[in-house]
């Protein structure tokens, strides 16, 4: 059984009509106004699967988040990301200020995925297009 858990660092990068007028702060440039999580388990070489994602709106205004995207990195084991393919999804979902909601995001592992891939955990980054209403 090939299993392929996906751990999503928790890292997105909110650009757009999402920034604050006026100076940006530290604090503003450090934290991101969405942070996404997500991981999936059971997955085989070319079967389509769905990363089910947590979007967390951490400001104070509500967004719109257009667009998310997931890059993935290097397992530990000889297994590289690239065999790990993902895609922008447009997603058009409305988080309130504080709130969290979820949406699936399509991977696949390759046809051609080296057996070290079995159990490998890719670490992925995130990135969210991210919009005010």
């Amino acid at each position: 059984m090939l299993a392929c858990t996906v751990i999503g660092l928790a890292v997105a990068i909110a650009w757009g009509a999402s920034r604050p007028p006026g100076p940006v702060t530290e604090a503003a440039k450090r934290r991101p106004a969405i942070s996404i999580t997500g991981r999936v388990e059971n997955i085989y070489p070319g079967i389509r699967a769905r990363i089910p994602l947590t979007l967390r709106n951490r400001s104070r205004r509500t967004l719109i988040v257009k667009s998310v995207r997931a890059r993935p990195g290097n397992p530990p084991a000889s297994c590289p990301g690239s065999n790990l393919l993902t895609r922008r999804k447009r997603v058009g979902q409305k988080v309130p200020p504080r709130q969290r909601r979820r949406v699936d995001y399509p991977v696949v592992l390759s046809t051609t995925a080296p057996d070290a891939c079995q159990d490998a955990r890719f670490p992925l980054r995130y990135r969210a297009r991210v919009v005010r209403p």
